[in-house]
């Protein structure tokens, strides 16, 4: 008939076949991969062999000046690294002299700590014509008796770990010492060198003791 569509006789289209373990499987989102490390070139590894204890006779003296005039605060320690650059050779980089040069309190001691036949501790002795106060560390030998008495003095970095076992070094032969700390009217030694002569600087000299 004219001004009508043709009749389409109608077609059942079945729905494609989803396997049975597909369709009962709940959605898992996909896990993101863990991060991989990144992985450093072979050529920017840098290796730096294990410290070994050395001598003040194994560096050059021009060497331990310019490290002498850092410790005293004469120099920066930019100024220390520039300058000491020419010492560097052989796969041994400044700051690995400039470690080494370091005091290492753990090969200095000699004395330990819990030492039985010495005994320690930490006091505060009065300081009219100083600071009031000052703190200090006291070794004497455990055993009683009369024995004479030395006064450590420390460098300009503090009562560092090296000063307090030379007093019970000094216990150990039968003296009584006191270290007192120079540091006290500033908080008293840091536990760093290059922070603790920083600190001296801002003490004042003549009050200290």
């Amino acid at each position: 008939m004219v001004g009508q569509w043709p009749t389409v006789p109608h077609t059942r289209i079945a729905a494609p076949r989803i396997a049975a373990s597909r369709r009962s499987a709940p959605y898992e989102p996909a896990q993101p991969s863990p991060a991989q490390p990144a992985r450093i070139p072979p050529h920017k590894i840098r290796y730096h062999p294990p410290m070994e204890r050395k001598k003040a006779s194994d560096y050059p003296q021009e060497l331990l000046d310019l490290f002498h005039e850092y410790q005293h605060g004469e120099i920066t320690r930019r100024d220390f690294f520039d300058r000491a650059g020419k010492f560097a050779a052989g796969g041994v980089t400044v700051m690995m002299l400039f470690e080494s040069l370091r005091p290492n309190y753990a090969w200095a001691q000699q004395v330990p700590k819990d030492d039985a036949r010495i005994k320690t501790s930490t006091e505060t002795v009065q300081s009219p014509q100083g600071n009031g106060t000052i703190k200090g560390y006291f070794a004497h030998p455990a055993a009683a008796g009369k024995y004479p008495a030395v006064l450590v003095i420390h460098e300009n970095r503090g009562l560092n770990p090296y000063i307090e076992d030379v007093a019970r070094r000094l216990a150990l032969a039968n003296f009584i010492a006191f270290a007192p700390d120079g540091l006290t009217s500033v908080g008293g030694y840091p536990g760093d060198e290059s922070a603790g002569a920083a600190a001296f600087r801002t003490v004042d000299g003549p009050k200290m003791f």
